[in-house]
């Protein structure tokens, strides 16, 4: 098993022990890595360099940078490579960049007056996309946006807790980021598998095998400025959602993304991972 893992000081590959492949402080104007994709022969990451955030570009088999990606960024979360395009979520701009390689577009369903209120999680089913979106209690339920290939807005799923990271499966599956929960939403209700094991941390970054869910965990923090400290948590759970595995990285910050290398990670592109 081999997982690309993002957190807010450290870039990991994980094969059954830890590969530091980036790292970085916040008084360094680095870290707050998050989002992971791959396509074109090249591997992505987001992250900041310079108090700027910026997209890496990565050789996928030495991982060393080949280049940068910079715009009009802020607080990146999830990245997708699919059709030739990169697709960033801005979550501090609310709204999703589309990089073609030359030149960036945008797209925005809602301007936000609560800064917590943000797009975070993007899945694209080859013929969909399907974008989470965190809400407080106070400015609604959080919801899912279907969109068509073009990103024009098709639905809107609400699922009311709030949530990161999305992927479909006949239902939608998201998860619950503060009641430690797996929520899968049918045509008809409202299923939240909740993982008592991880109750009172962070749940960010979520990845899917044929026979297992990758669900990231980290300690809580009321004031942001703490978050990046603490270890790494993947919680490993079988198609019934008990877990039956755990990955504990030392001291490697919260965890923000994940991405299944082998087996294939299902909620990602589709693109195997260049080797």
């Amino acid at each position: 098993m081999k997982l690309l893992i993002s957190t807010m000081t450290n870039f990991v590959l994980w094969d059954g022990q830890p590969h530091y492949l980036l790292d970085g402080t916040l008084e360094e104007g680095k870290a707050h890595y998050n989002g992971i994709t791959w396509g074109n022969g090249l591997l992505y990451v987001s992250g900041a360099l310079d108090f700027d955030y910026v997209i890496y570009a990565l050789n996928p088999r030495t991982f060393e940078i080949t280049g940068t990606i910079s715009g009009q960024l802020h607080e990146i979360h999830q990245i997708l490579y699919t059709g030739g395009k990169l697709y960033v979520i801005n979550t501090g701009k609310n709204r999703i960049e589309i990089w073609n390689g030359q030149r960036w577009a945008n797209v925005s369903f809602r301007q936000s007056s609560c800064d917590i209120d943000h797009l975070n999680g993007i899945w694209f089913d080859g013929e969909q996309f399907y974008i989470s979106e965190f809400r407080h209690k106070s400015t609604g339920p959080s919801v899912v946006r279907v969109c068509d290939r073009k990103l024009n807005l098709l639905d809107t799923v609400e699922i009311g807790l709030p949530i990161h990271n999305i992927y479909r499966n006949g239902s939608f599956f998201t998860l619950v980021s503060r009641e430690a929960g797996l929520v899968e939403k049918t045509d008809y209700e409202l299923i939240n598998h909740r993982l008592p094991q991880l109750q009172g941390m962070l749940i960010r970054g979520l990845a899917r095998s044929h026979d297992n869910w990758f669900v990231g965990a980290s300690r809580w923090e009321t004031h942001r400025d703490k978050r990046h400290v603490g270890d790494a948590i993947i919680a490993i759970l079988n198609n019934d959602f008990a877990e039956v595995g755990r990955i504990e990285i030392k001291d490697a910050g919260p965890v923000c993304d994940i991405r299944l290398i082998d087996p294939v990670d299902l909620s990602h592109n589709g693109l195997r991972y260049p080797e």
